[in-house]
């Protein structure tokens, strides 16, 4: 029998050490595919929401995912709550770092028609009730308050990319107990919020509005509900507050 050449105990030696590499390697990446990521959890589906003719909100078009009603500017219906606790100040949270739209930002409690609010033709004070109970955790009894209306305004934003066509419901709740802050449900807000004096709230934003979510619509989304608040409970720190009213003046049904 020939001996192998020197060649050949070359070939042998590499096929020994690389072959039990390469097998370790597919082992390694078969078990990444199959069993790291099994755990990984689904991003949530976005949130379904009606849009509606932007020239006639009273003409439904159909249902679409929050985002694309977002992405391309169809006409929708959302609430902005204030929360009064039994001092009438107001609360303001602070809205998550991991948010699209005004990351970080003080804010007050908001929430979108849902298909539901829509077929049963509930939008306005249920819709606001339906975000309070959903969202704020303690006092868990807070959605029980009447909610009443304040105003309602055609918005459009731009933002981060996002355009906002909005008919937006303005209302308050009053807690009838001496509360200091609540807790929230974390997954669009920091979980603790607190309340400001109204005249207070009002002089935050106007001094530091860039502190506030869509601050060049700060009138309209801030400073006109709390001038109607302020005339409406005249709290010691809306003073100065009641001295613009007449700037923010429109029919309520409080």
């Amino acid at each position: 029998m020939r001996p192998l050449s020197r060649v050949w105990y070359v070939r042998i030696v590499k096929i020994l050490i690389v072959g039990p590499m390469v097998g370790l390697f597919l082992l390694w990446a078969f078990f990444v595919d199959n069993h790291i990521y099994e755990d990984e959890e689904e991003p949530a589906p976005s949130e379904i929401i009606p849009h509606y003719s932007p020239t006639n909100f009273e003409q439904p078009v159909g249902f679409a995912s929050l985002e694309k009603v977002h992405n391309y500017g169809l006409a929708h219906k959302a609430v902005w709550v204030n929360v009064l606790n039994s001092n009438y100040q107001v609360l303001l949270l602070r809205r998550a770092g991991n948010l699209r739209t005004c990351p970080g930002r003080l804010s007050l409690l908001g929430e979108h028609e849902s298909q539901e609010d829509q077929l049963h033709g509930k939008f306005g004070e249920p819709t606001a009730r339906r975000g309070l109970k959903e969202e704020v955790l303690r006092p868990d009894d807070l959605y029980k308050a009447p909610i009443k209306h304040l105003f309602t305004s055609l918005l459009t934003i731009s933002t981060g990319g996002r355009v906002d066509v909005q008919q937006t419901w303005f209302g308050y709740v009053v807690y009838d107990k001496p509360i200091a802050s609540v807790v929230l449900n974390a997954t669009e807000a920091l979980p603790y919020a607190k309340f400001y004096d109204l005249g207070e709230a009002f002089r935050l934003v106007e001094l530091h509005s860039y502190k506030f979510c869509l601050p060049d619509h700060r009138d309209t989304l801030y400073l006109k509900s709390w001038a109607l608040l302020c005339k409406k409970y005249q709290t010691p720190s809306c003073e100065k507050v009641l001295k613009r009213v007449q700037l923010f003046d429109v029919e309520t049904d409080y």
